[in-house]
């Protein structure tokens, strides 16, 4: 059963999902809340600045949130190493990139996004967004590092959305991309997710080989071609090289 918490969180991340603004109306009726409670949520996180009431009634994501995600730059190691080296390899392909790092309960967040004048937006992989485990080049680059117990647990739940005519259908058909991307060294997809957007990942690792996060370059049109396609991918694999060994670089160090 949801909590207060629960339900207050949810509003937050509705509104965020939806461009930053919705109404209550809106709110009650996607999130199955009545519209009393919902206007009782809404107006105790506007008192703590998380949301605003707009002339027009919606509500929009309120400054009081930009602490969370400073705290979180602040703290977040992958954020933190990568910004260096994402930043020249924005230059080298004059494309977007994100940062997206995987948690230990199984999700992938676009931690950090370097978006470049025009850049593609494609609501799936915005700042703070979950990413699709299944039809994301992201989520395959993730995939393709886990051990097979870890990747046969995921499969025993996941869904296969088909977000375009592309997205991959079933398991069958996304194992035989991890074996060929494993091989090659980096993930992609053209049209999965978005069908104006295509993306090319690599996986960034601990110590152990273990993926923590990835480096993923988007675009609307660059990418489909596969020449250029193939160049960003040796990039982002390299880049992600990098971070990884920054991350090792900076681990604590076990106490005797």
């Amino acid at each position: 059963m949801s909590t207060l918490f629960d339900r207050t969180i949810d509003i937050l991340k509705y509104i965020a999902a939806q461009g930053g603004h919705a109404g209550v109306t809106q709110l009650a009726n996607a999130l199955d809340i009545p519209k009393s409670s919902v206007s009782r949520m809404l107006s105790m996180l506007a008192g703590h600045d998380y949301v605003r009431k707009r002339n027009d009634g919606r509500y929009i994501i309120g400054p009081g949130a930009l602490l969370l995600y400073a705290g979180f730059r602040a703290q977040d190691s992958l954020v933190k190493a990568s910004r260096s080296y994402i930043e020249s390899l924005a230059q080298l392909v004059d494309q977007s990139v994100l940062v997206l790092s995987y948690t230990v309960s199984g999700r992938l967040y676009v931690a950090d996004e370097l978006p470049v004048p025009g850049s593609i937006k494609t609501p799936a992989l915005l700042l703070g967004q979950i990413a699709d485990m299944t039809c994301t080049a992201a989520g395959k680059a993730i995939l393709m590092h886990l051990p097979e117990n870890e990747l046969a647990a995921f499969f025993s739940q996941a869904t296969f959305t088909r977000r375009t005519q592309a997205s991959v259908r079933d398991e069958q058909e996304l194992r035989n991309q991890l074996i060929f991307f494993h091989k090659r060294g980096f993930a992609e997809d053209t049209g999965e997710n978005s069908p104006d957007a295509s993306a090319v990942a690599a996986a960034v690792l601990d110590a152990a080989g273990s993926p923590v996060g990835c480096i993923c370059v988007l675009s609307s049109s660059y990418l489909k071609n596969r020449t250029a396609m193939m160049r960003a991918g040796r990039l982002v694999v390299e880049t992600a090289r990098q971070v990884s060994g920054k991350m090792q670089e900076t681990r604590p160090k076990a106490r005797l």
